[in-house]
């Protein structure tokens, strides 16, 4: 006689998205001071906002089940996350961002100007923020140009596309913009990364 035997489901297999490469930070004593001002200032104007999480330096992961599919943006801002959202942003001993756990990408992302990552900057890791529906892509270069070749810009995701936000100067060539998804504008001053918040009408830092 046959012998029926129970089929077990196969057990799909771990996947493992590293959070760290193990490898110091491209350029990071000239990039490291910038990026933890940028990253410590907005956390500290968004730290009473329900729902906002700033952060940098962090692996965002947006195709589940392929850890090489991966982006390493120097700042981003993300809102109306649900406590569940946020929570799996921050499981302790590990940093990462899981953007299928999230339920969205950022709205912000910001890259700050160095040897090492300006072509990727410019070309690479925007067509991929892009790709996955990063509201505002900017780049900020201290130096003024000698990276980017312009001190700031920010682009604004229309279509699919990225659209440059218009950019001002006063008489001192101090540059500005307005970013809608953090509602601040970001101003370059003298190699300094300031912002203006429109609704207390004050500078933010």
């Amino acid at each position: 006689m046959p012998t029926h035997f129970a089929h077990k489901p196969i057990a799909k297999p771990t996947i493992y998205y590293p959070y760290t490469d193990h490898q110091p930070i491209p350029d990071g004593g000239y990039q490291a001071p910038i990026y933890r001002k940028v990253v410590t200032t907005l956390e500290t104007h968004f730290n009473k906002t329900p729902g906002a999480h700033v952060n940098g330096n962090v692996f965002i992961y947006y195709e589940e089940g392929n850890p090489r599919k991966t982006i390493a943006p120097d700042c981003y801002v993300v809102f109306n996350l649900t406590d569940k959202a946020v929570q799996s942003l921050s499981p302790q001993g590990y940093n990462t961002y899981l953007i299928w756990e999230v339920g969205k990408p950022p709205e912000f992302i910001l890259e700050i100007d160095s040897p090492s990552t300006k072509c990727s900057d410019l070309a690479t890791k925007r067509a991929i923020s892009a790709n996955i529906g990063v509201s505002e892509y900017w780049r900020y270069d201290q130096t003024g140009d000698t990276f980017y070749g312009e001190p700031l810009v920010g682009e604004r995701l229309v279509n699919g596309e990225y659209q440059r936000l218009p950019l001002r100067e006063d008489a001192n060539g101090r540059v500005w913009a307005y970013s809608a998804a953090l509602n601040l504008a970001l101003r370059w001053d003298d190699s300094e990364l300031r912002y203006w918040d429109p609704v207390a009408k004050k500078r933010g830092c």
